[in-house]
């Protein structure tokens, strides 16, 4: 009989949520917002929808389309920062915020820094 194991790792927070086929990204604080937001953590996942942590690893929802909290389970892929950048940059034109093609990131730290600010708005 074999058992297998799912190596679950923990997102270094903040993270965002990209939906499959859906432009915008969802901005999660920490480790508690996770937690404690049902919209976040016990909802249905679509099997291409991940969470990109802010050193741009890439998680993938184990457990999304049966009831309860869903895991997050790493697969080992790791967005550059410019992939981010262009992510957040299709976030920011469908939220209707002008000029984003103007905008680069050149490190994660700076893509996250903006998204906690336009979502403090």
């Amino acid at each position: 009989m074999s058992v297998e194991v799912v190596m679950v790792t923990n997102p270094v927070w903040p993270a965002v949520i990209r939906y499959a086929d859906v432009d915008e990204v969802v901005f999660v604080r920490d480790q508690a917002q996770w937690n404690s937001d049902l919209d976040l953590n016990d909802f249905r996942y679509m099997e291409a929808d991940v969470l990109i942590d802010s050193e741009g690893q890439v998680f993938h929802f184990e457990g999304a389309q049966s009831a309860g909290p869903v895991l997050l389970k790493k697969v080992g892929e790791r967005l550059s920062p410019q992939q981010l950048s262009d992510a957040v940059q299709k976030h920011l034109s469908a939220a209707n915020q002008c000029c984003v093609s103007k905008i680069v990131f050149e490190t994660y730290h700076d893509c996250f820094d903006l998204l906690e600010k336009t979502t403090e708005q």
